[in-house]
């Protein structure tokens, strides 16, 4: 057989397009776990962190006049609507003014 053939027998045979048998169906084995009892027990290492704490969303307030803090309407942190009473002042140099 001359080179040509032998090429072309080896390509022939490298492509064998057959189906292959099918594997014998054996049943799968069921995996082995170890289990362990929960218990419940302090921890054995704490670590403790400096940390800062920061608000979502940071408004400046300014009052239109100068003056003393009387009432206090709402809590640190409370969620306020536009146009909400926080403070009620009282401002005796105004008073003074307009006597």
């Amino acid at each position: 057989m001359t080179r040509h053939g032998l090429a072309l027998l080896a390509l022939v045979a490298a492509c064998d397009h057959s189906v292959p048998e099918p594997a014998q169906a054996r049943p799968a084995a069921a995996p082995t776990l170890e289990v362990v009892p929960v218990t419940s027990r302090k921890l054995e290492t704490t670590i403790s962190l400096p940390g800062e704490l920061a608000a979502y969303e940071t408004v400046a307030v300014h009052p239109r006049v100068t003056g003393f803090v009387e009432e206090v309407a709402v809590d640190r942190g409370s969620r306020v609507r536009r146009g909400q009473l926080l403070a009620r002042l009282s401002a005796p140099e105004l008073a003074a003014q307009r006597a």
